[in-house]
């Protein structure tokens, strides 16, 4: 029998599937950037009759470009040519010394706009040798390895082939040198070669474990579901249901984590063996409650109480959990991906490391972790990883609001504009980044909506549970519910108090706040209370003025001043109807938009959370003047904000110039080396390089000294930082320094650093390497 309840697992089944299908398809129809990446391969830091070097020449979205290529020596034009440019390809160019004095020289490449540099020295006699290559074992994806006699004439790569493909090369620096290198192998027995200079070296080394069936995993994970929506939650309204379900699921997944973290077990079958255990007592306990009696729906009822509102919100929601990514050039932000990092290795350590090998060049592990045990659970559950596991958390996630957000505007008794609550919170830049590409934020601001109910239903106990398990997701839930509760409770229950309200909403916060501290009181008995570096570059109380703020909401905020017009208009009219919950509501949205503009950008998420629902209770004040005409005209809008997203998502998404550099990084260097990057860069470059670099944007518990170094040696060009760190290359824009949020100001001429050799760039990135 089909029920209200089997159809929408049934639809949350079936949209949790394609996201992790059609994910496969994510970025294919997006508009991409042209760009060419130009690369050493190698050279002679040595040479006497004539100077050699090999060149890459790296198109991203080009089918065809022609480019001049020029080469000077000593500033002296040595070659000039044109080059047809279709695909990646290496070539390699020489000049002739026989006119040059012996000692030092410098030779420049330019390819169009794009210009690599080095060094080198004009002997009598330059060193040749045949390397020795040494395998000495492998463990763990990591491949240890000497090389002996390796001439210091050259700066020539030592590659490395996993099954007839090129991992990764590394350039020794020593003729005798010892490589620890992770490598990336398949599930079978890998080929693994190691090649330099006409030498080779090869081992058979096994591979990763066969992970779970993804189809399989997705079952697994929505019995947790199913167990609440019968068990649990039987006696609830539907939205509301289902919203309590998810928000128990993903609960139930971080507490098990934190226990199998704590003993370093998260692992795939102890993770089953808990989790099931949990359903089946979880059953057992609420078996009295267990209920299928739902009505039969039937087609004439689905007729019935299908609404263009529910098709529109769908249809919007479908898109965004599936389709968007489609359409967007990256899924990746410069933050963002820091998350996602965060779940590979508590997937790698099988709980929380001590170390964050990456950031900083090793600090310890302190970010909050509860995200991380629900990305992390999906991951073991599915066996999906990377872009697949992020599509699936990122659906998920986006269900998780949507039902919530209609939970709650259903608990706050609206009628006609309940369903389109999500839509109109959708509207806000921030939340729409949020639920289209940072599935933290949206978990942690879905359980914050779950919370609200519970607050409302005065179940406190739920509510209070429900709190602490959306600290462990993201600390700042503690203030957004203390700033967005009172004025909720206002809106909901006629009469009750200032006083009143703030004192309901302080009771079950501050015993959440209490447990998230005794869960974490060894973290801050180690690393002391949380501080942050440059708070007032990177911190939380980033105020950008009243400008950012009416333009951040982006188009909620017109709707939000359409909406205010129209209300003076029908005052005007003489019948306009002045409710005390659009009072209230209207003085939280100005209150919420001043703190945002002069304390704290973050308060974007509480000011849209009152400017939705000022919306709604406009819309319930005025049930006969909004038809399904203004639905249709609401889709438009959407198109349109969505259309706009697209476009936008060219800037705050990573581009092909950082994706290509990154991959350089990843492929030209070894996975022993510092890094030291603007750290607007580093989140990216951790991820997808699996480089140290000297600084990120980890301002918590972070290092200062390091984090000024990266900006002063940037700034400066002071090569002393270097040397203490043991730098081996440096990353940065071209053109511009990330050192505030906004109002970076653009070079005056191209950042470079001369006494480095300059390896790799393009339209917007470089590359320098120390060279010994």
């Amino acid at each position: 029998m089909l029920t209200k309840e089997r159809l929408l697992l049934l639809a949350v089944l079936a949209v949790l599937l394609a996201s992790v299908f059609f994910s496969n398809y994510w970025h294919a129809f997006a508009y991409k950037r042209g760009s060419i990446s130009l690369a050493l391969y190698s050279f002679q830091k040595a040479a006497s009759e004539k100077e050699c070097f090999e060149l890459l020449i790296i198109p991203e979205n080009l089918e065809q470009a022609e480019q001049e290529l020029r080469i000077y020596l000593d500033s002296k034009e040595v070659l000039r040519k044109n080059i047809l440019i279709s695909e990646k390809q290496k070539e390699k160019f020489c000049f002739d010394l026989s006119d040059v004095n012996y000692g030092k020289h410098f030779a420049e490449v330019f390819l169009g706009n794009r210009k690599l540099f080095y060094g080198f020295e004009k002997v009598k006699h330059a060193e040749t040798s045949t390397p020795e290559i040494e395998i000495i074992g492998a463990q763990n994806n990591v491949l240890h390895f000497r090389v002996k006699n390796f001439p210091q004439s050259v700066y020539v790569p030592i590659e490395i082939w996993v099954n007839d493909k090129l991992d990764h090369a590394v350039y020794a620096n020593a003729k005798e040198q010892e490589f620890r290198e992770k490598l990336t192998l398949e599930k079978c027995i890998n080929k693994v070669t190691i090649k330099a200079l006409g030498s080779e070296s090869t081992v058979e080394v096994p591979g990763e474990a066969h992970k779970s069936n993804w189809v399989l995993g997705i079952l697994v994970l929505l019995l947790g579901v199913v167990v609440f929506v019968f068990f649990v939650f039987p006696r609830e309204e539907l939205f509301a249901r289902f919203a309590l379900s998810i928000a128990s699921t993903l609960a139930l997944f971080v507490f098990i984590g934190l226990i199998l973290g704590f003993l370093k077990r998260f692992a795939l079958f102890e993770l089953l063996v808990c989790y099931g255990s949990a359903l089946i007592l979880i059953a057992f306990f609420f078996r009295k409650r267990f209920a299928l009696a739902e009505q039969k729906l039937s087609f004439n009822t689905l007729q019935k109480e299908l609404s263009i509102e529910a098709i529109l919100v769908a249809v919007f929601f479908i898109y965004l959990a599936i389709f968007y990514g489609m359409f967007i050039p990256s899924h990746k932000t410069y933050f963002n991906i820091f998350y996602e990092r965060g779940t590979a290795q508590l997937l790698e350590n099988a709980g929380l490391p001590a170390i964050d090998e990456l950031s900083y060049l090793g600090r310890s592990f302190t970010f909050i972790p509860g995200y991380f045990y629900i990305e992390g659970s999906f991951g073991l559950l599915t066996g999906l990883e990377r872009l697949q596991l992020f599509a699936l958390t990122l659906c998920f996630a986006s269900i998780f609001f949507l039902f919530a957000t209609i939970a709650l505007a259903k608990g706050l008794k609206l009628k006609n504009s309940a369903m389109l609550f999500p839509v109109f919170l959708a509207m806000s830049t921030f939340i729409f980044s949020t639920l289209t590409l940072t599935p933290r934020h949206c978990i942690a601001l879905s359980f914050l909506m779950v919370a609200l109910l519970l607050l409302l239903k005065k179940r406190f106990a739920l509510a209070l549970i429900t709190l602490f398990a959306a600290l462990l997701v993201q600390i700042p839930n503690a203030v957004f519910f203390l700033a967005i509760a009172p004025f909720t409770l206002m809106v909901a229950k006629q009469g009750i108090s200032i006083r009143k309200a703030i004192i309901g909403t302080a009771k079950p916060l501050a015993i959440a706040c209490l447990l998230f501290s005794i869960t974490y009181i060894a973290l801050f008995w180690h690393a002391g209370l949380p501080y942050q570096i440059v708070p007032h570059r990177w911190g939380y109380l980033i105020s950008l003025g009243p400008l950012f703020v009416l333009a951040d909401p982006g188009i909620l905020f017109f709707l939000f001043g359409f909406f205010v017009a129209l209300e003076i208009f029908f005052i005007f009219k003489g019948y306009a109807r002045l409710t005390k919950e659009k009072k209230l509501l209207f003085i939280a949205s100005m209150l919420a938009l001043s703190i945002e503009a002069f304390v704290s950008t973050r308060f974007v998420l509480v000011s849209a959370f009152f400017i939705a629902l000022f919306i709604c209770y406009f819309i319930e004040s005025y049930p006969k003047k909004f038809s399904e005409l203004f639905t249709m005209m609401l889709a438009f809008t959407l198109l349109l904000g969505i259309y706009i997203a697209i476009i936008l998502s060219q800037s705050f998404t990573v581009g092909p110039e950082v994706d290509a550099a990154t991959r350089f990084l990843k492929q030209y260097s070894s996975s022993n080396e510092n890094v030291l990057a603007d750290p607007y860069f580093a989140h990216l470059i951790a991820y997808d390089s699996g480089r140290r670099t000297l600084a990120d944007l980890m301002v918590e518990y972070a290092d200062e000294a390091k984090f000024s170094d990266a900006y002063r040696f940037l700034k400066e060009k002071d090569y002393n930082i270097l040397e203490k760190y043991n730098i081996a290359l440096v990353f940065s824009e071209k053109f511009l320094i990330n050192e505030d949020v906004v109002e970076n100001k653009p070079l005056a001429k191209e950042l470079e650093f001369e006494k480095l050799a300059k390896i790799f760039t393009n339209e917007r990135i470089s590359i320098h390497r120390k060279i010994d």
